[in-house]
């Protein structure tokens, strides 16, 4: 349910990015803050899947300990949801740090 609750708000939050930017309201701080919640969303949303397919996956490996075979997570989680987060983190800070940059320069003289 978690999953599903931060799937939608990052839903949401990234349609408000895409209008903000066909605004051409691109710099500025709710676009940076709604970048770091998207982040947050989709790791936290990652993370909601992983865990019940790990505890799935460990409860699996108890019953079915066959000594020739090895049960593993590979097609069961797809990392995309993660590194979409990360990338979400690093943009949000890239536009932090050139917002900090430009209203220095604005009030310089």
């Amino acid at each position: 349910m978690l999953a599903l609750v931060s799937g939608v708000w990052a839903l949401v939050l990234f349609i408000r990015i895409v209008v903000a930017v066909n605004r051409s309201d691109i710099f500025n701080w709710r676009n940076v803050r709604r970048l770091r919640r998207l982040g947050i969303l989709l790791i936290v949303g990652f993370v909601c899947v992983l865990l019940p397919e790990y505890l799935s996956l460990c409860s699996l490996r108890e019953v079915f300990s066959l000594e020739a075979y090895d049960l593993t997570l590979s097609d069961s989680v797809k990392v995309t949801n993660l590194l979409l987060g990360l990338i979400a983190l690093i943009v949000a800070e890239i536009f932090a740090i050139g917002l900090k940059m430009k209203e220095e320069q604005d009030l310089t003289i």
